[in-house]
């Protein structure tokens, strides 16, 4: 008896032998050619003519050899490809997963921002504060074209730019921004840019030769781009603002003069694309990267202190470990010209213009010659994955610490006493929902878990708004909550789906179903636009790190109490044992914030995926109403806006 692609054949006539081999053929469909140049198809006609078992098995094993030839073919062949396909992009096959994870960490993390271009963002955002952009633009009627309006108001943003540094650095910046008094384009009053009724010397009042600094102005809204995605706390009142000038900037370019959107945030993995291939994978690959980047916390994984000696030990490995990656992969001098000035900045954004356009000449549009890192530019990539491992620290520890807090306190199963018990009914305490204990027990879990999957991907969340945002068409609509900008989002929505899907999937994994529904609320009044969106998970660590300080705090508070006065401090012990002690008093604001932060209350609230935030920061809102308020303001409770 043969074996033929795990297909048995034996001698049992010529009719099941044919049908066996019509059940073998028929699984492999693929029209592949045999090594006579045989097609599958006739290859069938043949061996039915076959009488002899042993021989159609002979035959079989033939054909079943050929097949493991050409699939193993056709695989080196497709391996080849798509290596050519992705010859200029980070290999990361045949390394570490912790390698593999950070190349995809790098195309996310922002690149830290240099002492200059620190400068220069402070100058956006106070020329931002002065603005009256959306006041003028976002209205129902605006007096005039609407478009030069905008024209006219994005000039007037990058004037005061200008004016700031030039105030800040002369000497450079009036080389910078030199006046087009002789250009023959500018010499007629009644010129027409591009069929539109822009008066030329209009124009030339406003435009002091931005078009020809398209490279600067594009930098310094990167700037600002860039700050806001690891400082969230940063421009609260002037980031939409300069949104909505780059959004109106890239429908009005053609009138405009210039195009002040540069591509997307300046990343890691985008320096590292610059520099020498070779030292780029070599330098993802470094096993000390591991130690170099890694957040040092100042506790253990159940909330101890660590002692001083192993944190002391900790940072020495981690300094150590950049000292070493500084000196093995730092082999290019720095530029003569960087230095901590907007004065350097400028003239490195010009010498990088004037570079690009002669390397572009000499090649041929071509890719720049590649160049190896400087110690300061492997300093500004180590940094910045620091930023971007503390970002998620920050972010995603909150959110893990109160589910530990609710695995700890609270047990799905049915409870004996009321202390424990965590269900809610509709129009009780202000509840929308009703829910017994080991469904709202559920739907805390898995709305914790959501949340703590989604700051995760915090960073990625807002390059996805950041693209959205720049690349979509808007109106204006009355959402109930004034007029906002309605977009579509798709950037964001399906990096969204995808996240929902993975925390349902690890839902699954648990034997549970999903609790509630799997709306996500975007481009609709509801959630009009991504700036919208991102700024509501924004709120999640606002909300759960103060609260989660206060549980941590209350029984430091009773044993340290308040105040120098022993008498003092036997007075805070007694308020607590008022509620019951430490963990009763715990348990107690746990038991609240698990039924009415998560109970469907507030404006558009419920149980999909946006309502959830919703009903937690209505809790927020009336906290002072609380009886355990008074707790909160000996832990030093300031309030949940960060």
């Amino acid at each position: 008896m043969a074996v033929a692609n795990g297909i048995q054949t034996g001698t049992s006539g010529s009719s099941s032998s044919t049908a066996r081999l019509n059940e073998m053929l028929d699984a492999d469909m693929d029209m592949l050619l045999t090594d006579d140049g045989i097609t599958q198809e006739e290859l069938i006609t043949i061996l039915k003519k076959i009488s002899d078992d042993q021989a159609v098995a002979k035959e079989c094993q033939h054909f079943a050899d050929v097949l493991q030839k050409e699939r193993e073919f056709q695989e080196k062949f497709a391996q080849a490809a798509l290596q050519a396909e992705d010859q200029e992009a980070l290999e990361d096959h045949e390394i570490t997963d912790f390698a593999r994870e950070l190349v995809k960490t790098t195309k996310h993390a922002p690149l830290r921002m240099t002492e200059a271009e620190r400068q220069v963002w402070k100058i956006l955002e106070a020329a931002l504060q002065v603005s009256e952009y959306t006041d003028k633009i976002d209205v129902l009627a605006i007096r005039g074209n609407k478009t030069d309006t905008i024209v006219e108001e994005i000039l007037e943003l990058c004037n005061g730019i200008a004016g700031m540094i030039v105030a800040n650095s002369y000497d450079r910046a009036v080389k910078q921004f030199r006046l087009l008094e002789n250009d023959d384009e500018m010499a007629n009053g009644n010129t027409r840019v591009n069929g539109r009724g822009i008066g030329a010397r209009k124009q030339r009042q406003h435009n002091h030769g931005h078009d020809q600094n398209e490279k600067l102005f594009q930098r310094v809204f990167e700037l600002g781009r860039r700050a806001k995605i690891l400082n969230p706390s940063q421009m609260r009142s002037t980031y939409g603002k300069m949104m909505w000038v780059l959004m109106d900037a890239k429908q009005t370019g053609n009138w405009l003069g210039f195009d002040p959107v540069r591509g997307g945030v300046r990343t890691v993995y985008e320096l590292l694309m610059e520099k020498d291939r070779k030292d780029a994978e070599a330098f993802l690959k470094e096993p000390l990267l591991k130690h170099a980047i890694v957040e040092i916390s100042e506790t253990d994984a159940k909330g101890n202190p660590l002692p001083r000696a192993d944190l002391d030990a900790a940072k020495k490995k981690k300094q150590d470990a950049v000292e070493k990656i500084k000196a093995k992969y730092g082999r290019q001098p720095a530029p003569a010209n960087q230095g901590s000035s907007v004065a350097d900045l400028l003239k490195t954004i010009t010498e990088e213009a004037e570079e690009e356009e002669q390397e572009k000449q000499k090649t041929g549009g071509n890719k720049v010659e590649r160049k190896k890192m400087t110690i300061a530019e492997v300093e500004c990539i180590l940094k910045s994955l620091q930023d971007h491992n503390t970002f998620v620290d920050q972010h995603a520890g909150p959110v893990q610490k109160m589910i530990d807090l609710q695995e700890k306190f609270f047990k799905p199963q049915q409870p004996r006493h009321e202390s424990d018990d965590l269900s809610i009914r509709s129009g009780r305490g202000g509840s929308c929902l009703s829910h017994s204990h080991e469904t709202q027990y559920k739907f805390v879990n898995q709305s914790l878990t959501l949340w703590r999957n989604i700051m995760r991907n915090m960073v990625q969340l807002w390059h996805n708004a950041d693209q959205d945002m720049l690349d979509n068409r808007y109106r204006l609509a009355d959402t109930g909550q004034g007029l906002n900008r309605m977009q579509q989002s798709p950037a964001v929505r399906n990096a969204m789906g995808e996240i929902l899907r993975m925390t349902q999937q690890d839902v699954g994994r648990k034997g549970q179903s999903w609790v509630g529904l799997s709306v996500v609320h975007l481009g609709d009044r509801d959630v009009p636009n991504a700036l919208v969106f991102i700024d509501k998970y924004v709120q999640v660590p606002r909300i759960l790190g103060p609260l989660v300080k206060v549980i941590e705090k209350l029984p430091i508070l009773y044993q340290q109490g308040v105040g120098d006065e022993e008498e003092d401090k036997q007075k805070v012990r007694e308020f607590i044992d008022k509620f019951g002690g430490v963990e009763s008093a715990q348990k107690l604001i746990l038991r609240d914030f698990f039924r009415h932060g998560f109970d469907g209350s507030g404006d558009d609230g419920g149980s999909c995926v946006d309502g959830r935030l919703t009903s937690c920061w209505n809790w927020c809102s009336q906290i002072e109403k609380k009886v355990y308020f008074p707790l909160f303001l000996l832990c030093g409770h300031h309030g949940f806006d960060g």
